[in-house]
């Protein structure tokens, strides 16, 4: 009798750790499987990691190489292939910021900003597109002796392009190529340098901008109609004059289903990640290291945030699909503030990171 107890009660523990390894998180141990693979062998860890989705689920990201330029990877043929876009020269060096989107025809647009090595040599705005077939390259704004900051863009199903991006004097500029040229179409407020601004679209190509202002402290909400045309400006988060500053790095999701704006951002003076939800504000995280968090939403209107501790070197991701935000770590050490994740429509999720220790932008599926 006490054998067929003591078989039962293995079958018990052998199912129970079967059940348990299936939900594990994917880990990146450093030995590569199907879902975990190496985007490109390079440092990454210096600026922005964007990341885009098109029609095929296959994955567009822009990237700095430290040292060599702006990069842009895909995975559309089944293997990565990367591309240098703007390599650095003698006068030259990347900055640190940089988005990517994609059209519904798959054609990647990305907006980044370089330095002058010295102040004498120029530090530019650069939009780039492969819509023709090659990579093009224009300038949308420069200046000799101060450098950009900041740059973000969202692009319609069509390939219009809206771009805003932090100038020398500390505005937040806005320019669009809606008419076939670039137009300069306002200011939308001063803006804290370092502290980039990111863009999305609803249903019917109206834009918004979320962003840090400068002069207040205070997380930002623009709002720009189909057509170009500046809707409104709205506080989101803070207190205009109160000395908090409070709405650093922001990213901004739609939920379609009932046009919700979906802003997180990190909270400079109190270290909290927080994020407005339509005109609630949560809190998700208490993080003492600056992060740059990533979010996008499914076709069911649910948000998937991925961000970094770099007090850890963990990556975290957070969503709200079972209706509360429920938290996780991503089994992957990291090394930059930066992170970003793109959502499939069968709600697969690729986040997309710096290791740590490895000279290697990789990206981890589950």
């Amino acid at each position: 009798m006490k054998t067929y107890i003591w078989l039962f009660t293995l079958i018990i523990f052998l199912l129970a750790g079967c059940s348990k390894e299936s939900s594990n998180p994917v880990i990146d141990d450093g030995t590569l499987n199907s879902n975990i693979q190496t985007i490109d062998n390079v440092n990454a860890a210096n600026g922005d990691v964007s990341a885009a989705i098109d029609g095929n689920n296959k994955l567009h990201v822009a990237y700095f190489s430290f040292n060599l330029g702006l990069k842009y990877a895909t995975n559309k043929t089944g293997s990565w292939v990367s591309t240098m876009i703007h390599p650095e020269d003698t006068s030259t060096t990347m900055s640190v910021y940089n988005d990517i989107a994609v059209d519904s025809s798959g054609f990647a647009h990305i907006v980044y900003t370089t330095s002058g090595m010295r102040v004498t040599d120029e530090s530019a705005v650069y939009y780039a597109t492969n819509k023709t077939g090659i990579w093009v390259k224009t300038k949308i704004a420069f200046a000799t002796g101060s450098d950009f900051s900041g740059a973000g863009l969202a692009v319609t199903s069509t390939g219009k392009v809206h771009i805003v991006y932090g100038d020398q004097t500390m505005s937040l500029m806005y320019k669009h190529n809606l008419s076939g040229s670039w137009t300069s179409a306002g200011n939308l407020g001063s803006y804290w340098a370092s502290v980039r601004p990111r863009l999305a679209l609803d249903a019917s190509n109206n834009v918004y901008v979320a962003y840090e202002h400068g002069g207040e402290g205070t997380l930002h909400l623009q709002v720009i109609n189909f057509a170009g045309g500046l809707v409104s400006n709205s506080i989101l988060d803070g207190v205009s004059g109160s000395g908090v500053s409070v709405g650093w790095s922001p990213d901004i999701a739609i939920n379609k289903t009932n046009n919700y704006v979906l802003t997180p951002y990190w909270n400079y003076d109190s270290k909290l990640l927080k994020i407005y939800n339509g005109g609630t504000i949560t809190t998700l995280d208490t993080l003492n290291n600056w992060t740059d968090p990533a979010i996008v939403t499914d076709n069911s209107g649910k948000a998937h945030i991925c961000y970094t501790d770099l007090s850890t070197y963990e990556l975290h991701y957070a969503s709200n699909k079972t209706g509360p935000w429920v938290k996780e770590i991503i089994s992957a050490s990291v090394i930059a503030r930066g992170s970003a994740l793109v959502v499939e429509p069968t709600g697969k999720l690729h986040f997309i990171y710096c290791v740590k220790g490895v000279n290697a932008l990789r990206v981890i599926s589950k």
